[in-house]
């Protein structure tokens, strides 16, 4: 996060917070008072404003580790209120808001708790030309110097400094041995060494203790590493070893197989996050250590036959092979060491510049004629150099990013110019476009850094097209003179310590041998302006941790692709078995009305013989009853006959003979009342023997019509 990004800048620059607080006068404890307060490592120390940064303080706090911050104190007519408590003194203040004050109040409580790990302290310090008097001074000791102050209400003006190195050496001398001299060796060609004087007045243990902190903090300087990664294991294998030339600064260094140069030879040893620099191939310990990382990059130079650079966000390394090979076959390897480094852990401007957006603009050629531009290498991406912008659109400073909307940031530049050669219109170029931004910053004089007479100066810097510009007005005054134009391509960008400078919010813009040290107003300011310069310059180089981030995105477009593949493949694969599925649940479904057909033609088939044997049995019962109904029939007719003859016997023997008359004698036959109901009986067994046929034929048409509608299944 943005935060995160600032608070690593604080560390790296020793300012952790800065802004405006309204203070409670500390000597009437009347009036409230607006000031700008800054808050390094040591001390808070507040100002009229944040545009006199560099002039004198209002005041200055120095923070103990016994310091207490009462973040309940309230004060009549304020709001968001708290106190400071030291055993020097207090400080009350309040902030614009709750949040401001939570901020304020974490910050100080941060930094008290780190405070202990500080050596600083009184001591005598000597002075003079001859070093013949003593003064008391308020002494803080940082990572290559030691700063002497008036006293500790006064840490924000430095009086003197005392810069350590290396070869420098601690020696203790007079009663209880609490005198130190510190020593720097004659260098440079020089034959004066450089010696500061101090006597430790405190106990014992004191003197013990600034005399150790002062052998780590030379230690600590014995191999310098430019960077802040830890180097990889000194066991693991070198990427690549050997002799090369390197610029020494200054020049005074005489290498004997080379004499009157600067550029004696020295043993490289290549490892995949570090290249260390040994006096000979015997050396056991590096002399410097030069962190690799996703911001760096290595050019060619025509400081020398076959030099090449490395760039670091900390320096530039000016280096030469001994034959074009050897220069080629070393920046090969130096290209694919930070092609695959890590960022530092706490790099504040990487942080913050990975939250940067780029910039795209797509320029479209309809017709075929000259593109109007000239494109340069740099790394592996196509820099416009050249181009007509008025009649092209295209800006210099631009890195090409796609054709026809294929992305060619990440091919091999030789494989983006085949890609150009012959192209037939529509033709669509997309641009990376090259960060701008324009303002005042004030600036070091060059090449005076390490005078004690520095100048600043204000100037209008101007940041585009790859390069930075400063003039000494705004560009578009008549009367502006450019003072200055360096390209970015091939530099690197760090931000400054206060003990460097002995100024507030400074950066470094390191290009060959140029450099450019600049001041902004505050941190905001100063992170802004170091974050389009570090964002400018990884794009002028080739993509540098751009490379990283497009790297993990076209990763991440490839598994989305992979992953939609493997989707899609999985799609097709449940389609196939819910299709399976079908078929097989068709097929089931088949057998089981095949089952039941059969099922049901066997039930038809028993139906039908049933309604067979019951119709056989029904036509045998018919034709019995048929049978005996007509020989009942037969019987009774026999029977009422025999009667009606022996009645007509009967009465012809009782009569007397009469003449005989047709209609007389007729007598009324009846049959038998017996023989009637027994007809009755047999014709109700006829008809229910009927129904049962009637009721079997039902039967044998639902049987069919079941197997009827089971086949059209």
């Amino acid at each position: 996060s943005r935060t995160a990004a600032r608070s690593a800048a604080a560390l790296e620059t020793g300012i952790v917070k800065s802004g405006y607080m309204t203070k409670k006068a500390t000597k009437s404890g009347l009036n409230w008072k607006r000031r700008y307060f800054v808050l390094n490592g040591n001390t808070i120390t507040y100002y009229n404003n944040h545009k006199s940064l560099d002039g004198s303080a209002k005041g200055d706090f120095l923070l103990t580790v016994d310091t207490l911050v009462h973040d309940d104190w309230e004060a009549a007519g304020h709001e968001h209120t708290f106190e400071i408590e030291t055993p020097f003194g207090s400080l009350q203040l309040s902030c614009e808001s709750a949040e401001d004050k939570s901020n304020w109040v974490s910050t100080i409580r941060n930094v008290i708790a780190v405070v202990g790990e500080t050596m600083r302290g009184y001591l005598d310090k000597k002075t003079g030309v001859l070093f013949s008097s003593w003064s008391r001074k308020f002494a803080i000791l940082h990572n290559d110097s030691i700063t002497f102050h008036e006293n500790h209400l006064s840490t924000h003006v430095i009086q003197s400094m005392f810069r350590f190195n290396k070869d420098s050496a601690v020696v203790r001398s007079g009663p209880n041995n609490a005198t130190l001299l510190m020593r720097n060796p004659a260098s440079g060609g020089s034959n004066k060494t450089a010696e500061c004087v101090m006597r430790i007045t405190g106990e014992g243990d004191e003197v013990e203790a600034w005399v150790v902190a002062l052998e780590n903090a030379i230690e600590k300087l014995q191999a310098p590493v430019f960077g802040d990664n830890t180097p990889t294991d000194p066991q693991a294998e070198p990427l690549k070893r050997g002799f090369l030339f390197t610029k020494l600064r200054g020049g005074s260094t005489v290498n004997r197989s080379r004499p009157k140069d600067n550029w004696p030879a020295k043993y490289f040893v290549l490892s995949p996050s570090t290249l260390s620099m040994f006096d000979d191939e015997h050396a056991v310990k590096p002399s410097a250590t030069f962190i690799l990382e996703p911001s760096g990059a290595v050019f060619e130079t025509n400081l020398k036959p076959f030099a090449f650079e490395l760039v670091t966000s900390k320096k530039v390394v000016h280096l030469q092979g001994s034959a074009q090979g050897d220069t080629s076959a070393w920046m090969k390897e130096l290209r694919a060491a930070i092609l695959s480094s890590v960022p530092q852990e706490r790099d504040p401007l990487l942080e913050e510049a990975l939250l940067r957006q780029d910039t795209f603009y797509t320029i479209t050629f309809e017709e075929k004629r000259p593109l109007g531009l000239v494109l340069e290498r740099s790394g592996e991406w196509a820099m416009v150099k050249m181009a007509d912008t008025r009649q092209t659109g295209v800006r210099i400073g631009s890195a090409l990013h796609s054709i026809n909307g294929e992305r060619v940031s990440l091919k091999p530049y030789m494989d983006v110019i085949r890609k150009l050669t012959g192209w037939q219109p529509p033709l669509n170029l997309t641009f990376r476009a090259a960060p701008e931004k324009k303002g005042w910053l004030t600036k070091q004089s060059r090449g005076r850094s390490n005078s004690r007479m520095v100048n600043w100066r204000p100037r209008y810097f101007v940041v585009g097209g790859g390069r930075i510009k400063y003039y000494t007005k705004a560009e578009d005054d008549s009367t502006a003179e450019l003072k200055g134009d360096v390209q970015l391509m091939g530099a690197g960008v760090s931000l400054v310590p206060r003990a460097e400078t002995r100024h507030y919010f400074c950066f470094q813009l390191v290009s060959g041998v140029t450099k450019l040290v600049m001041q902004a107003l505050t941190v905001e300011d100063m992170m802004d302006w170091a974050v389009t310069l570090y964002h400018a310059i990884a794009i002028a180089n080739g993509g540098s941790y751009i490379l990283g981030m497009e790297r993990a995105e076209e990763q991440r477009r490839q598994r989305e692709e992979d992953a939609k593949v493997k989707l899609e493949e999985a799609q097709r694969q449940l389609e196939l078995l819910e299709k399976q599925k079908e078929a097989a649940a068709a097929l089931e479904e088949e057998e089981r009305l095949r089952a039941e057909k059969e099922k049901l033609q066997e039930a038809m088939e028993d139906a039908n013989a049933e309604l067979a044997a019951l119709e056989f049995q029904a036509e045998e019962e018919k034709a019995k009853r048929e049978e005996h109904t007509n020989n009942l029939r037969e019987a009774a007719r026999q029977s009422i006959q025999t009667a009606v003859e022996e009645q007509k016997d009967v009465e012809a023997e009782a009569l007397p003979d009469v003449p005989e008359d047709p209609d007389e004698g007729a007598v009324e036959t009846k049959e038998p009342a017996g023989a009637e109901e027994q007809a009755e009986a047999e014709r109700q067994a006829a008809a229910q023997a009927e129904e049962e046929r009637q009721a079997a034929l039902a039967a044998q048409r639902e049987a069919e019509e079941a197997a009827a509608q089971a086949a059209a299944q």
